[in-house]
């Protein structure tokens, strides 16, 4: 049961993760108010961390890893805790 509920909040968070993303993308491109990194960071922690890092890489958001590397060193990290934890769930199934 609990893995079912931790699939079912990773897709949410990643699906909102992205959107989040993309508004920021949009707001950039168009001179609008920018959604703040914490914000950005915040939704991948909470396990969006697929959408967030699908929306780097897809959108090319923050793509200048000199000037934002604790972005992406926090994306990846907060993408690989929350794939370390499906996988102990999955073990923990077996």
């Amino acid at each position: 049961m609990p893995l079912k509920y931790y699939l079912i909040t990773l897709g949410v968070m990643s699906l909102i993760a992205f959107l989040f993303f993309a508004m920021d993308k949009a707001a950039a491109a168009d001179g609008r108010r920018r959604i703040p990194e914490i914000a950005l960071l915040t939704l991948a922690s909470l396990g969006g961390g697929v959408g967030a890092m699908l929306g780097k890489v897809l959108l090319r958001h923050k793509s200048n890893a000199k000037k934002k590397l604790h972005f992406a060193v926090v994306l990846t990290t907060s993408l690989l805790l929350q794939a370390a934890l499906l996988v102990l769930l999955l073990v923990a199934r077996i």
